[in-house]
């Protein structure tokens, strides 16, 4: 569908709810889709058109956690309900984001795609793009993190402040397109990596921005008051999470790699070749050496490609202007 196509069912889906079509808004900070708010003369929306048209897992979870409310999915878009709420703060709200997490943790969606396969999915697309054996001896080196399924349940993989609403002194958790079945120690793990972010600043995450260990120590506490099925003390906890962080900054190199590969670029103001190389940054720090040192020359290459590519489009587009 073209974005006029998009408009225009936006339209009809005021008009079936008795409401006049005012404007659209587009959300600067949507990475993985293309967000708009939607404004009738009585209300506001949400409108998400998918990048990633795979979503089978999210529309499966969406069935068990209806936050917020869709009124009309289709296979390219839906409009779902504006939630008024307030920005959580990672340390700030610990204690409420550990309860929503465990909570989640322990919601049974039946029949979705485990994180193993999709990191597999990755890795093989990432390959199809452009083959680097590097990928493969990261992946064969990390993989014994994935053997063990005895803590597996639902989990969110992308727990970053932009999908995290708090609305009357709750958390509530949204936006499940990277939501499998897995670890929850990975969940944790990751969500710990995206406290060093702040993405309406910059693409990269910073570890003085992120928990410290007094910090995590207090979320996992937290987490297990609501989690009672865990058989693990805080200590216990804490070594097997921070083990977890290298297939977390894996999996999103991977991510980045391939926007970066398919010019797959959602948002003009993240830089998806610094996030990659970031990401590279911390297995650099993990003793992964010199097939991250090969993987780092490969995005450098192609973020130099891609300044070129975009000085081009910039001077053709200011020369189409001209004329």
């Amino acid at each position: 569908m073209s974005q006029e196509s998009y408009l225009t069912a936006v339209k009809v889906f005021l008009a079936k709810r008795g409401e006049k079509f005012i404007g659209i808004l587009r959300e600067k900070k949507a990475y993985s889709n293309l967000v708009y708010q939607i404004l009738s003369n009585r209300n506001r929306y949400i409108l998400k058109l998918y990048i990633n048209r795979e979503r089978s897992n999210e529309f499966e979870i969406l069935k068990y956690v209806n936050v917020p409310k869709i009124y009309e999915m289709k296979s390219g878009y839906r409009i779902e309900e504006f939630l008024r709420h307030e920005v959580p703060d990672f340390k700030r709200d610990i204690k409420l984001i550990a309860t929503a997490l465990a909570q989640f943790h322990n919601t049974d969606v039946p029949g979705i795609e485990s994180f193993e396969d999709m990191l597999i999915k990755l890795v093989l697309e990432n390959q199809t793009l452009k083959h680097n054996e590097s990928i493969t001896n990261v992946y064969n080196k990390l993989k014994y993190l994935l053997e063990d399924k005895s803590m597996d349940g639902l989990i969110h993989m992308d727990l970053q402040v932009g999908n995290m609403l708090k609305i009357d002194n709750l958390v509530r958790l949204i936006d499940f397109e990277y939501s499998c079945t897995g670890s929850i120690i990975l969940d944790i793990a990751n969500f710990f990596c995206e406290t060093m972010t702040n993405y309406q600043h910059d693409s990269i995450l910073l570890a003085e921005r992120g928990f410290n260990v007094s910090h995590k120590k207090r979320f996992l506490e937290e987490y297990l008051k609501h989690n009672r099925d865990i058989a693990m003390n805080v200590e216990e906890m804490y070594a097997r999470v921070e083990e977890m962080q290298s297939l977390s900054h894996f999996f999103w190199f991977l991510w980045g790699r391939k926007r970066v590969f398919m010019n797959d670029t959602t948002s003009d103001c993240f830089d998806y070749v610094t996030y990659s190389l970031n990401r590279l940054s911390f297995l650099e720090c993990a003793h992964f050496g010199h097939d991250i040192s090969k993987l780092r020359e490969e995005i450098l290459s192609l973020g130099s490609t891609s300044k070129t590519k975009d000085k081009s489009s910039k001077r053709s587009t200011r020369t189409k202007n001209i004329h």
